[in-house]
């Protein structure tokens, strides 16, 4: 895909210079990353299931699924979904081989290909799908971190001789590179949802890390003892569970509730490769919101399209560089710059505070963003059956794919690679990221003070919203992760409501729409000249400190 570029302006004063979604559950128990972060990643993956039950508090009955059953409980005459199905059974080897492909695909992608995961998933030689059995049911491994950590050494322990075997076999792998992840069968408890979930007992999906194992031994791989690793689900597709039509019960089609994979463990990756949280991480708010991986941005796109890491995090990696334009801008009142999407500008508003800009561009090359693939798509329905209900975001977009290429299957209902991972964002423009060096600690959880965030977003709409309560009951973007009018573009109505000026261009003696540049205020935008938003000392948001002293 060629390089797109906007040409946008900046002005820096000299002198201060429709869709249905899910809440994810992130777990404040988790503080910090990987304190010795991983360079050349190797996951070795373990497939366990539970001791079959029929308890109605936990998703399925503890065992791998199979094959397809998504025949409805109240009329078995009907499926849940007779199109699309996202990552389907069987979920064996080759499934979670291709789930570590995904996840692969990702990272090499958001750190400009500085990252190469690999990965192996151990297969139990005794059983005929190479899965390990635990000792208890589902519902015993849910009840607190401990328990998380004791399916995790026990699955670690079950496979031990397997693992070693594959070690012995492969001994260029550096044990420090090993990411052990642990497949259980079930969903995550990941979600939480707009009514009541009955399967309260299901697994949350977690990074495990030391302080979680309590007095439990660590398992003891090659000598080596394993004090941290992944824990997830086979699946974050709910169509799959009963449980889905009790937590969005009269439904006539669950094509549109399907998630994705990729999203969660690449979140939880990022705990392995030393990536900062970036949400409040004692009470699971918001930090940067959808705007990052390690926020809410992890469950983009369904799950299939997570957000690219913070440009201050590539930074911290060394993925990516940014050009540092303060000395640009020094003697002169305004700049105007090309900012190409793979770009990161650097603006140093004192000694521990800057700003980090990139243009994110959520469309294609023929110009159309999936949000309008989505709402154009008129999919192949029956005649007399209402329309809207085949017009599901996975076949909208897949409806496509043959001609655009956005997604790469492996068989045919795992996504392993999206063409763009800004796919997932809800409009296209700049975004303004306010880094505050001097109170970055990243053995903390750097954003869990809302008032003086590490890494925060300047929200365009001038809201202080991202981590806060909302008080927009009625809107249908909820504003506390982040919606479009936080990006900064042209024609975005919520930034100049927010300041109390008209976004188009009129006379100000005829109030007629202009056909020239005035003053230099306005830009001709196809034809209707609309006013430039300004980010200085006066405007809302501002360019001040976090202290609010002038930069």
């Amino acid at each position: 895909m060629h390089i797109v570029r906007i040409f946008f302006c900046l002005y820096f004063i000299v002198n201060c210079l429709f869709s249905f979604s899910l809440n994810s559950n992130l777990s404040s128990s988790i503080k910090h990353s990987n304190l010795k972060p991983i360079n050349n990643p190797h996951i070795i993956a373990i497939m366990v299931e539970f001791e079959e039950d029929s308890s109605a508090l936990t998703s399925g009955n503890g065992l791998f699924i199979d094959s397809l059953d998504i025949d409805m409980i109240w009329n078995p005459t009907l499926t849940r979904c007779d199109q699309f199905i996202l990552d389907k059974p069987p979920h064996d080897a080759d499934y979670f081989s291709d789930q570590i492909k995904a996840i692969s695909n990702y990272y090499k992608s958001i750190s400009n290909e500085n990252l190469d995961i690999t990965g192996y998933v151990i297969s139990n030689p005794n059983t005929e799908k190479g899965f390990y059995k635990l000792s208890k049911n589902m519902e015993l491994y849910s009840y607190s971190d401990n328990d998380l950590s004791n399916l995790f050494k026990e699955s670690l322990e079950l496979a031990k001789g397997d693992i070693e075997a594959y070690l012995e076999l492969n001994p260029s792998i550096d044990f420090s590179d090993i990411v052990f992840t642990v497949f259980h069968a079930g969903i995550g408890q990941d979600f939480s949802f707009p009514t009541f979930d009955p399967a309260i007992y299901d697994i949350k999906s977690a990074y495990i890390e030391s302080s979680m194992f309590g007095s439990l031994e660590y398992p003891i791989i090659n000598g080596n003892s394993v004090s941290s690793g992944i824990l997830l689900p086979e699946t974050q597709n709910m169509i799959f569970f009963n449980s889905i039509e009790d937590i969005f019960y009269g439904d006539s089609s669950y094509c549109d509730y399907q998630l994705g994979m990729t999203g969660t463990f690449s979140f939880l990756m990022g705990y392995a490769l030393g990536l900062p949280p970036l949400f409040n991480t004692e009470t699971g708010d918001p930090g940067v919101g959808i705007f990052g991986l390690m926020d809410y941005g992890s469950n983009n796109g369904r799950g299939i399209i997570p957000s690219l890491p913070s440009p201050w995090t590539r930074i911290l990696m060394n993925w990516k560089n940014s050009t540092n334009m303060t000395s640009t801008v020094s003697m002169v009142e305004s700049l105007v710059f090309d900012m190409e999407s793979n770009k990161i500008y650097q603006f140093d508003i004192s000694d521990n505070e800057y700003f980090l800009i990139e243009n994110k561009i959520n469309t294609l090359d023929n110009g159309l963003s999936l949000i309008d693939i989505v709402s154009n798509y008129n999919g192949p329905y029956d005649e007399g059956v209402f329309p809207d209900a085949y017009h599901n975001w996975l076949d909208a977009i897949i409806s496509v794919n043959d001609e655009l290429n956005i997604f790469e299957f492996s068989e045919d209902s795992i996504i392993t690679d999206v063409i763009s991972y800004d796919l997932g964002l809800p409009q296209s423009g700049l975004l303004i990221w306010h880094i505050n060096d001097s109170s970055t600690n990243l053995n903390d959880g750097i954003n869990n003070n809302p008032n003086n965030k590490a890494v925060a977003i300047e929200e365009a709409d001038g809201a202080l919203d991202i981590g806060f309560e909302s008080y927009a009951l009625f809107s249908n973007d909820d504003p506390t992760s982040g919606t479009k009018w936080d990006f900064w573009y042209r024609a975005n109505e919520a930034y100049h409501y927010a300041n109390d000026i008209s976004y188009k261009c009129f006379d100000p003696e005829s109030y007629a729409l202009i056909e020239a540049s005035y003053f230099g205020e306005c830009d001709n935008n196809g034809g209707v000249w609309l006013r430039i938003a300004i980010f200085d000392q006066y405007s809302n948001p501002n360019s001040t400190l976090t202290d609010n002293t002038k930069s």
